[in-house]
């Protein structure tokens, strides 16, 4: 937490903070972390794949689902993402 707060621009740290929030079941501040990196790096796919990821295991389904399609159109149609 301390080194996002030090560098909120380092995407290294803003990912790990999310990952963290994630953990501590602070999921807003985590899903906000985790949209802020994609909408920053749109081309970034780790990014989105992570976001989809988020909301598959918060039971989001419709966004994981839009976050998957937002990934397939970015990279084609990829089995091995599921």
């Amino acid at each position: 937490q301390r080194a996002y707060e030090l560098d909120p621009k380092n995407k290294h740290f803003t990912e790990l903070y999310a990952e963290l929030l994630f953990y501590q079941k602070k999921n807003k501040q985590a899903e906000a972390l985790l949209n802020a990196l994609v909408q920053n790096d749109p081309g970034n796919e780790e990014y989105i794949y992570r976001l989809a990821m988020f909301y598959a295991k918060n039971k989001e389904y419709d966004k994981a689902i839009q976050s998957l399609n937002q990934l397939e159109s970015k990279t084609g149609f990829n089995e091995d993402i599921i």
